[in-house]
């Protein structure tokens, strides 16, 4: 799957999940902006792998940017956005367009076998010769062969 495609499939989740969530007072508007911009601007900083600062001077460059990624005209300002990053109403409007996302690429995938793999920053250290699905790299200590 292309980084564009991606996109789309998340652009079409968040806008499924804003939908749905209209009538739940948890996430009705209190601000200018919904918190729903803010999360997609984070879920497209981290897909082009930008910093806020690094997005929003694309966003202000760049022409045509806005439209290739389906942005409104006018956005929320860097400092509330950075501000409303760390409410505890972001991370719930995100996790619930996560969690829709994530069910759709599975179902979308079919009937295979399909493993999840959470971590918490821990290197998780393979033998080479008994994991073929682990891979090289560094950690803080230095190369490893395994999961970071």
């Amino acid at each position: 799957m292309d980084p564009g495609e991606l996109w789309k499939m998340i652009s079409n989740s968040l806008r499924r999940v804003s939908q749905k969530k209209l009538k739940d007072r948890t996430y009705r508007r209190r601000h200018k902006y919904s918190i729903w911009i803010v999360v997609k601007l984070h879920l497209l900083g981290l897909l082009r792998g930008d910093s806020p600062r690094i997005l929003y001077g694309r966003i202000l460059g760049t022409k045509g940017f806005r439209r290739h990624y389906g942005l409104p005209n006018r956005l929320i300002s860097l400092s509330q956005y950075k501000k409303r990053l760390k409410t505890p109403l972001f991370a719930r409007a995100l996790r619930e367009v996560l969690e829709y996302t994530a069910a759709r690429a599975l179902r979308r995938l079919g009937e295979s076998e399909n493993s999840v793999l959470m971590a918490d920053l821990t290197t998780l250290r393979s033998n080479p010769r008994k994991d073929p699905k682990a891979a090289w790299g560094f950690d803080s200590k230095g190369l490893l062969y395994g999961y970071k």
